[in-house]
């Protein structure tokens, strides 16, 4: 029972009385029972949807800002209402989305340090074995990111996150509270690359990326500090800043030198994508060999905290885009099919990209008929996972076609329109 929650029952509760209406007529209203009613305004539940809270508001006349007690969770935002609140709707419901599952994550991280561990009475331990059944499923979910749908992908993550917050890291033994926190670090990062690369929610995604770093401090865990900064490499270059980018995925690549194989060959792999986006193919080329020397034979996966999976195939993927990147589209073309031939069928995402970078190859070859067809080809995938990197690319390379006039065009732009407009349907269906 969280202090926000307390306050955002007795908001509730004092909206209700006023109205004249009993627990079981609001419940009713919202389609809830009375016993959860109740228990919401008693701060035993949190009331942590925002279209629920956004049906309260209308039935109680109140501002959802109040009624989620914003003005509690976040001092520095103003309670505003009517014209106001709806220029600012799209503003809160990220900041509430996000804040429900990373804030209660804040006064934890500031006492996990040893020597500040406050340890309760009624602290329940938590045993070795609990915490590598957990890591099972923190595995299944970070290997889910190849052919999961992104909105349950970044709800299974939080909630795993919090479930792993609700043991108290903090006041276990040292080894389950490290295990734990690294736990938590991954499912912040798998959090982050789902928001900000599938969903196009990049301050989340940032916001997520940011707390597992700190998670990674708290754990010590090397693969995952490395995870994180190839990350934030990505983030960083995405938003425009390549230079930005580079800088961090270096700061990954000397992570993973005390990780895992596989995840020093994903760093180098990353690397060489950063280096041929800035027009550097000495450097593009040494990460691409570095990681195909670190890819011979991983024999450490269970200390892989990567996201989805990292191979051979991928990395042939990774060289095609870095020759596309650095305008070699004929040599692109060769790796690319390489990479397509060899892609397990389950690695969805990693098709779709692997399509939209020889899509992109042949348009600029002067194919366009093909590239119109591994256009399809990665949207097809794209209706399965989100990805909104990936879309993103797609467009770009439909509108280098549109102009050609050609009998695939009209069929493209049909196929791109109704992935998008599925992509955005199941964004808003998060909130």
């Amino acid at each position: 029972m969280g202090e926000i929650d307390k306050v955002v029952g007795i908001r509730m509760g004092k909206g209700r009385r006023r109205k004249g209406m009993s627990q079981r007529d609001l419940a009713h209203r919202l389609g809830k029972s009375e016993s959860w009613m109740g228990q919401v305004e008693r701060g035993v539940l949190a009331l942590d949807s925002l279209s629920t809270a956004e049906v309260v508001a209308g039935v109680l006349g109140m501002d959802p800002v109040f009624i989620l007690a914003l003005d509690k969770r976040w001092p520095q935002t103003d309670v505003r209402t009517g014209q106001e609140m709806e220029q600012l709707a799209g503003v809160e419901r990220r900041k509430f989305m996000l804040g429900a599952a990373v804030a209660p994550l804040a006064g934890m991280l500031a006492s996990v340090e040893p020597g500040r561990i406050a340890y309760a009475a009624h602290t329940t331990a938590v045993d070795a074995a609990t915490v590598q059944q957990l890591g099972v499923v923190s595995a299944a979910y970070r290997r889910g990111y190849q052919q999961m749908p992104a909105p349950a992908l970044l709800n299974a993550a939080r909630s795993h996150l919090q479930l792993l917050a609700s043991l108290q890291p903090e006041r276990q033994a040292d080894k389950v509270r490290k295990g734990l926190l690294s736990q938590m670090g991954q499912m912040a990062a798998l959090a982050g690359a789902v928001a900000f690369l599938d969903l196009g929610a990049r301050e989340d995604g940032k916001a997520y990326v940011a707390t597992g770093l700190q998670l990674a401090k708290a754990s010590g865990d090397q693969d995952l500090f490395a995870l994180l900064w190839a990350g934030r490499a990505f983030q960083t270059a995405y938003e425009g800043d390549r230079e930005g980018g580079t800088d961090c995925v270096l700061a990954a690549v000397d992570h993973a030198k005390a990780g895992s194989a596989r995840m020093r060959a994903w760093c180098a792999a990353v690397a060489s994508e950063m280096h041929a986006s800035l027009g550097d193919e000495k450097g593009c080329r040494e990460f691409i060999d570095d990681a195909r020397e670190h890819i011979k034979s991983p024999t450490d996966d269970d200390q892989w905290h990567g996201i989805g999976w990292f191979d051979a195939a991928k990395l042939d993927a990774y060289e095609g885009g870095d020759l596309v990147r650095l305008g070699k589209h004929e040599t692109a073309l060769a790796r690319l099919d390489a990479a397509l031939d060899h892609l397990d069928p389950s690695m969805r995402r990693h098709r779709a990209t692997a399509h939209a970078d020889r899509a992109d190859a042949y348009a600029t070859a002067g194919r366009p008929e093909a590239a119109i067809d591994d256009a399809h080809a990665s949207l097809a995938l794209l209706e399965q996972v989100h990805h909104d990197e990936t879309l993103r690319r797609i467009t770009a390379v439909h509108a280098r076609l549109r102009p050609l006039r050609l009998p695939g065009t009209r069929s493209l732009t049909e196929h791109l329109t109704d992935v998008r407009h599925s992509m955005e349907n199941a964004c808003r269906g998060l909130a």
